[in-house]
């Protein structure tokens, strides 16, 4: 026996025992496809073998005689198409990028320097505080006396001081 609505074709013969309930067809007042067309592909689908009672039949076919029903390898075109128009209405929401924080200058640069926003070099003097250049002095003086230990920190020493 078979049963025929509008895009498939089904089998009720070769249905599990009391498995024919998922092929119900629900009218409109129920399923609102949102006018989107009939989705062989969609996620959603039952696979052409679906409720069958033995391997390898078929309880479910296209109308066009397509066996390939169903995927599961993530939303069809049609299934976004009409989770778009369900849950937001035509087009999907934009969303605008969040706006990107102000980055404080490094320590010891005086909010007033002169660094170009938009390359973020030196237009000219950078001021720096006198506790930072301290504590840069007071690292620099420790790295030169380790530096009897680690040549090469002596090397990078002395190209940062000169």
């Amino acid at each position: 026996m078979k049963l025929f609505n509008r895009d498939v074709v089904l089998f009720p013969d070769l249905f599990t025992l009391g498995m024919a309930y998922n092929f119900h067809k629900y009218g409109t007042n129920r399923v609102d496809s949102r006018g989107v067309s009939y989705d062989y592909d969609s996620v959603m689908h039952y696979s052409s073998t679906a409720f069958a009672n033995r391997a390898g039949v078929r309880t479910i076919v296209g109308k066009n005689g397509r066996t390939n029903l169903g995927q599961r390898y993530g939303l069809s075109k049609k299934d976004i198409e009409q989770a778009n128009l369900l849950y937001c209405g035509r087009q999907p929401p934009v969303t605008k990028p969040p706006p990107k924080p102000q980055t404080p200058p490094p320590p010891g640069v005086s909010e007033n320097s002169a660094i170009d926003p938009n390359s973020g070099t030196s237009k000219g003097f950078v001021s720096y505080n006198w506790s930072v250049s301290q504590s840069v002095s007071q690292s620099v003086a420790r790295l030169v006396s380790q530096s009897v230990r680690w040549p090469i920190v002596s090397q990078v020493v002395s190209q940062l001081v000169s």
